[in-house]
């Protein structure tokens, strides 16, 4: 499942976004990617959590940023 920060935290009412994840992963998914914007990505497993920093960039335009992850 992938979803940005303001999703997840919709769908479980918490705040925290690996907290978040891992309570999604309880619901089925097998992985879960939560996009953070400029500040990356959280992919959480059942047996880790990695966050991938974003690369350096000039945003010019965000429109539509997230359906190009």
């Amino acid at each position: 499942m992938i979803a940005n920060e303001g999703e997840i935290r919709d769908i479980s009412d918490i705040d925290e976004p690996e907290q978040a994840a891992c309570w999604l992963l309880a619901r089925g998914p097998e992985w879960v990617v939560v996009t953070l914007g400029a500040r990356g990505a959280l992919l959480v497993r059942a047996d880790q959590a990695v966050h991938l920093p974003a690369l350096p960039a000039v945003a010019a335009d965000t429109s539509g940023a997230g359906d190009v992850f």
